[in-house]
């Protein structure tokens, strides 16, 4: 978690989630690489009432990148998938999508499961990532449009470059907070602030 909650104002806090147009709603981007899904999962790790994915990259022997898998908990169960890789496509379900295979039958199931979540009070929704690659899941589309339009609060990456419409009008609806290596401990705490300190 982000320490020294303390250092941020409040009116500084008030500044931003008029910024954004819903105080409920954290949009977080930056570049490939700076670390956007561990931020996520700092901001959240001393929050017990939580649901939400993860999406991680996925190694070679050779240590690069080969695919990625989503991680998600709802408030009874985990469960993963891999929802892209370079290997050739084996199925009618995988789309290709740049040197990747979008295995899409996953993603859906994954979005699904926490589709089919009642959301109650107190409760944190949290979306890593939303990108092109889950772009081509309607139920990652139908997950995320509910969950925005909830009265939960929710934070979420976002890909800072896409030509997706539909991701570009999230981004300009909520304003995403941008992060950067030398400002992401600043912006932990502000997150950290928003989430702990507004219900």
């Amino acid at each position: 978690m982000y320490h020294e909650v303390h250092l941020v104002h409040v009116s500084t806090i008030k500044m931003q989630t008029n910024h954004q147009n819903n105080s409920r709603k954290i949009l977080v981007t930056g570049k490939p690489g700076v670390g956007k899904s561990t931020f996520l999962q700092r901001v959240l790790q001393d929050h017990e009432h939580k649901i939400g994915i993860i999406t991680k990259e996925m190694l070679d022997n050779s240590m690069r990148r080969s695919g990625f898998e989503s991680h998600m908990t709802t408030s009874t169960l985990e469960d993963q998938a891999v929802i892209a890789t370079k290997s050739l496509p084996i199925s009618p379900d995988e789309c290709r999508m740049g040197k990747y295979n979008v295995i899409v039958s996953n993603i859906d199931r994954l979005a699904e499961r926490l589709l089919a979540e009642t959301l109650v009070p107190g409760m944190v929704l949290y979306i890593d990532e939303i990108a092109d690659i889950q772009y081509h899941s309607t139920k990652f589309r139908e997950l995320c449009d509910k969950w925005l339009k909830s009265d939960n609060f929710l934070i979420a990456t976002v890909k800072e470059d896409t030509d997706i419409g539909w991701i570009n009008e999230i981004k300009e609806k909520y304003d995403p907070i941008v992060i950067n290596r030398d400002n992401i401990e600043e912006k932990g705490i502000l997150c950290t602030s928003l989430l702990f300190g507004i219900h």
